[in-house]
């Protein structure tokens, strides 16, 4: 999270509850939840890579839920859920469901490839206003190549296909 015009910054985006009171003025915009490390690809740039996996330690459903609580209780900031790929984890349309009956605003940063045109539907049914798929060049030989994964192109477009016959 970033807060313009400062100069300083108070915290490292963790929410207490009375944020307000050490953070006067304080309004998120975006909140950037990585709900899972998860991931089917395994792409160079990131810490939450395929082969680094499985992980201990993420939210449960309810930690989950109480977390967006809370955040709805004092801001309706974006969310954003990525990862890792969002899609893997088990619970992800229970945790939009909740985000839409808070109020919160909510986008979805998958890598692509696991979305069907099912999942699609759900998403947008949920609440979900937009979607993120990241391309790593024009072709499958520069985008598989940074994914690390044969077809990871081929997976993003079909994803984006099926957003595009949703609407999403």
């Amino acid at each position: 999270m970033h807060s313009h015009g400062h100069g300083h910054s108070h915290g490292h985006g963790h929410a207490h509850g009375h944020a307000g009171a050490t953070n006067a003025g304080f309004v998120p915009r975006l909140v950037a939840w990585e709900v899972t490390r998860s991931c089917n690809l395994d792409c160079a740039h990131c810490r939450a890579a395929a082969s680094r996996g499985p992980y201990a330690g993420e939210l449960t459903t309810e930690e989950g839920v109480a977390l967006l609580s809370d955040i709805a209780s004092n801001w309706k900031p974006i969310i954003i859920f990525t990862g890792g790929d969002p899609i893997m984890r088990h619970d992800l349309f229970a945790l939009i469901e909740k985000g839409r009956d808070l109020g919160l605003p909510m986008v979805i940063s998958p890598n692509g490839t696991l979305l069907s045109a099912e999942k699609v539907r759900r998403l947008k049914e949920l609440g979900i206003l937009r979607a993120s798929i990241s391309l790593d060049g024009p072709d499958a030989t520069s985008h598989d190549a940074f994914r690390r994964v044969a077809g990871a192109f081929a997976g993003a477009l079909r994803g984006i296909g099926h957003l595009r016959d949703e609407g999403l």
